[in-house]
């Protein structure tokens, strides 16, 4: 019963944080106009429904050990939390979908940014790890892998946008004092 209860805890979450990565793409980040960005924030969202649909029919729940359900919803919580955290931090200010060619106009260091310069993309990841745990399978390996390549692509291409402009100055001891994925403890 344990098992089963923490087994369909863990799929509720996950379908959770599925639904708040694509609703992120589509109101959060939506105000972007460059049609290539779109385009790969469609693509991400489409893999990532069948991301859910492959992780589901290759579970087996009779084969789980408590420990492993036990850190998937951990990390299936913390990146809920971590992701509405940011959200909420964010909800007044205009950020654009990854791979936009926009010129940032301002450096936001509240909420989670004032530790972590990327904290969607750190929720993100913790949710697609809880899967390689959860599942014990390395099936899900490659995915996970080729979506946080993307995830970095994308940062490394926002951080290239803030050196090439007026922010240059602030952005750079921003950058020396957080992590791009997990707070900096100097």
């Amino acid at each position: 019963m344990t098992y089963e209860i923490l087994f369909y805890s863990f799929f509720v979450l996950l379908l959770l944080n599925i639904a708040s990565i694509i609703w992120s793409g589509m109101g959060i980040f939506a105000k972007c106009q460059d049609k290539r960005a779109r385009d790969v924030s469609t693509l991400m969202n489409i893999s990532l429904l069948n991301f859910v649909v492959a992780i589901y029919s290759t579970s087996q729940i009779s084969h789980q050990y408590l420990w492993v359900l036990i850190a998937g919803l951990v990390l299936q919580v913390v990146s809920f939390v971590l992701f509405w955290y940011s959200s909420l931090s964010i909800r007044k200010e205009v950020f654009t979908i990854a791979f936009s060619n926009d010129q940032p106009s301002h450096l936001f260091t509240k909420g989670p940014y004032r530790m972590i310069r990327n904290p969607f993309y750190t929720s993100y990841m913790l949710c697609y790890l809880s899967v390689i745990i959860f599942s014990l399978s390395v099936i899900n390996i490659p995915f996970v892998v080729a979506i946080f390549l993307v995830y970095l692509r994308a940062c490394r291409h926002e951080e290239n946008k803030f050196i090439n402009s007026d922010l240059k100055d602030e952005y750079e001891n921003y950058f020396n004092s957080t992590g791009r994925f997990f707070p900096k403890f100097s």
